[in-house]
């Protein structure tokens, strides 16, 4: 499928430092060599963050899964990590991973999927992971993120709802559906939410992808 963007974003890779001053945070796009990692990260995550990932009660990540979710073209289909380094600072430690996948017959919408590790839920990962996805999104032509979250998944839900994101009609009880749109209102509430909990690199990501919706919107 081709993309309306021109040309394939540059490799995002920003530092997150946090305000309660624990370990800095990395996030950028996931390569091909991330899939063991997945998988491990998979592995360790609870049944219910599972089922609220993948709607399904899956207990292992299959190879054509992890091939998907690793070898992404960074145009239609982008990945982001959430890391930290290991003690002896010879790896990384995934802490979550944000995606969008483009829509086939709505090239400006995306699908959006969030999953932060349980060890790491409530320090504002979500939010930083999903204000760096908002700045690749922009570059590649999209202007409406849209996610299916399980109505269970409270803090999933009240994630959006600060971000700025809008409930649409769902055919499923089960199952909302929300739409972030991509304008500067919609980044600047983004990035705002991200604000809360970190500072240094957040802060210029943030006005740079709300300066650029700002600019786009005119």
């Amino acid at each position: 499928m081709s993309s309306p963007a021109q040309h394939a974003p540059p490799e995002v890779r920003v530092i997150f430092e946090p305000k309660d001053g624990s370990t800095p945070i990395t996030i950028r796009s996931i390569r091909p060599d991330d899939r063991e990692e997945l998988r491990d990260g998979f592995r360790k995550l609870s049944p219910i963050s599972r089922y609220q990932r993948f709607f399904s009660e899956i207990q292992e990540l299959t190879e054509q899964q992890l091939d998907y979710l690793t070898q992404v073209d960074g145009v239609n289909h982008v990945a982001l990590v959430a890391s930290v380094p290991t003690a002896d600072l010879r790896l990384e430690r995934g802490l979550g991973v944000a995606r969008f996948v483009r829509l086939k017959d709505e090239h400006d919408v995306a699908e959006v999927a969030l999953t932060v590790s349980d060890e790491a839920q409530h320090k504002g990962i979500g939010s930083a992971l999903l204000t760096a996805l908002t700045a690749a999104a922009r570059h590649s032509g999209i202007h409406r993120f849209r996610m299916q979250v399980l109505a269970i998944n409270s803090s999933m839900i009240g994630l959006l709802k600060h971000c700025g994101a809008v409930e649409i009609p769902s055919d499923e009880s089960d199952v909302r559906v929300f739409e972030i749109p991509l304008t500067y209102e919609g980044c600047e509430a983004t990035a705002a939410h991200a604000e809360r909990g970190w500072i240094g690199a957040i802060e210029a990501l943030g006005r740079s992808l709300t300066a650029k919706a700002k600019l786009d919107s005119q």
